[in-house]
């Protein structure tokens, strides 16, 4: 491996730059005058199959780290469209190894010039080019998990900019999106302030519900749908409540999604959120100025949430057969956490009741486990 400062590691980068040959390089290629840089960039990245120019290249950008920059903008921004061209391209089989070491190179230009870099990724996200959008989300997704000071500054308008594409009808962009949302929760919850990344969770996931009960897909698209409403429960079940700013993003937004009822599969999750959210403090006492405006705006504009409404759609649940066990806890957990909200007199009663009814449940689930491990077993 070239160290920094040698020749080898200079002549590679002439080339890579489009100033220079390197008689080794890539079995002897060297650009024609007529090979424009970005055309010359990609086709060594391509034909260059050993890792050797990814570690010159990540070797070079390393040493650049906190120096003023001494290559002009547009030769840099011909070395990121070129590795993401390579990193994008769906017709290239990368060994998850390749592929850490691409996005490696992306993040370290994005370290030596954060704006140039973001804006590149910006411009990929309204390509029609389906690959290019998700590998962009998935940089961006990257940037937001490195914790790098320069972009906790720029997670708003790293947030702001996938907002854009938060109604794109691709499968593998929408579950790209929710990738992002799952790293940006978990990164900042503050930087959501432009974006109602709770609410686009719940809607991807009435979406995908809605699709599969249309009857019209086909087998791998069906999974497919089923996969995104998992990701959808996953995230939420998923979510560190210790993180700054993460109470005040949930609390109360996730009473929005309790009565409608094509938000009845995510219950479970929800339940466990506000159920550990009333461990840590008393929901009861957040004043207006607190809350979420997504929330206050949202109880202003759709129908009003009284506790009433709330009350009642609980009680449904709960007492459904159908809804299944697991269903039925989760109502009857979020009726626990909540009495305060229906009324100051059932508090007591309900903490010797429902834990009762949780224990029925809960024998009940185990059963319905035990029958199933036996059904495969059988088979």
């Amino acid at each position: 491996m070239p160290k920094h400062g040698s020749v080898e590691s200079i002549e590679t980068l002439l080339v890579l730059l489009g100033g220079g040959t390197n008689k080794n390089t890539c079995a002897g290629t060297s650009p024609s005058r007529q090979t424009t840089g970005k055309q010359f960039l990609r086709s060594q990245v391509a034909r260059c199959g050993s890792p050797g120019l990814l570690q010159s290249l990540t070797i070079f950008l390393e040493a650049l780290e906190g120096v003023e920059s001494v290559i002009p903008k547009d030769k840099f921004l011909d070395i990121t469209s070129a590795v993401f061209y390579q990193l994008s391209d769906d017709t290239k089989q990368h060994s998850e190894a390749d592929s850490r070491e691409l996005t490696h190179c992306i993040l370290l230009q994005a370290r030596i010039c954060p704006e140039e870099t973001f804006l590149f990724l910006q411009s990929q996200l309204g390509d029609e080019w389906e690959a290019g959008c998700v590998a962009a989300l998935g940089l961006l997704s990257a940037l937001v998990r490195s914790d790098e000071p320069v972009m906790t500054e720029m997670m708003p308008q790293v947030a702001e900019a996938v907002r854009c594409v938060c109604n794109d009808p691709r499968t593998r962009v929408r579950r790209a999106v929710l990738y992002f949302i799952k790293d940006l929760l978990s990164a900042d919850p503050r930087s959501c302030s432009a974006w109602d990344v709770v609410g686009h969770i719940f809607n991807e996931f009435s979406r995908a519900t809605g699709r599969r009960a249309a009857g019209d897909l086909s087998a791998q698209e069906a999974k497919e749908e089923g996969a995104l409403q998992e990701l959808c429960m996953d995230i939420l079940e998923s979510l560190d409540l210790s993180v700054r700013g993460m109470s005040k993003l949930l609390w109360p937004r996730l009473l929005l999604f309790v009565v409608p009822a094509q938000y009845t599969g995510m219950l479970i999750p929800v339940s466990r959120c506000i159920q550990a959210l009333a461990e840590r403090e008393d929901l009861t006492a957040r004043q207006i100025a607190d809350l979420d405006p997504h929330f206050v705006s949202s109880v202003f504009q759709g129908p009003l949430l009284t506790p009433q409404t709330l009350l009642a759609r609980l009680l449904v649940v709960a007492g459904s057969p159908v809804a299944g066990s697991e269903l039925q806890a989760a109502a009857l957990l979020l009726m626990q956490n909540l009495h305060r909200r229906f009324h100051r007199a059932v508090g007591a009663m309900w903490a010797a009741e429902i834990p009762l009814l949780l224990q029925c449940l809960q024998g009940k689930m185990l059963v319905g486990r035990e029958r199933l491990r036996q059904g495969r077993r059988g088979e």
